[in-house]
């Protein structure tokens, strides 16, 4: 089952609110957030500029992914090891509401996202 359309929105309101408002001003020519959204996940990317000052691609790296589980109306929390994979965060137990879980990214309680 695909993603509730009301919890897509809810979703995509709460992650362009973080995109927009995360990074302060004086650094966003140098850090920005960006999200994509793939069925019932959504992955949240770290983004910043070449390194040479050159007007190339930035570059994009994953802080995490959020799941929606639609039979338990629950979102999970998962984060990626330096090998590629995806792991539950076993300290964040799911929630209904998005922004609860986008939280959990933002308090970063152990390191895992922002280290």
């Amino acid at each position: 089952m695909a993603i509730l359309e009301i919890k897509r929105a809810e979703a995509e309101r709460d992650l362009r609110l973080f995109c927009e408002t995360f990074v302060p001003l004086e650094v966003r020519d140098q850090l920005r957030y960006t999200f994509s959204i793939r069925g019932n996940d959504i992955t949240l990317f770290e983004e910043r500029p070449p390194w040479d000052g050159s007007k190339g691609e930035w570059t994009q790296v994953t802080v995490a992914r959020f799941r929606y589980d639609p039979e338990d109306n629950v979102w999970l929390l998962r984060w990626q090891r330096a090998n590629g994979r995806w792991l539950p965060c076993d300290w964040f137990p799911g929630t209904a509401r998005f922004r609860e879980a986008l939280e959990e990214v933002k308090r970063d309680p152990h390191g895992t996202f922002f280290g």
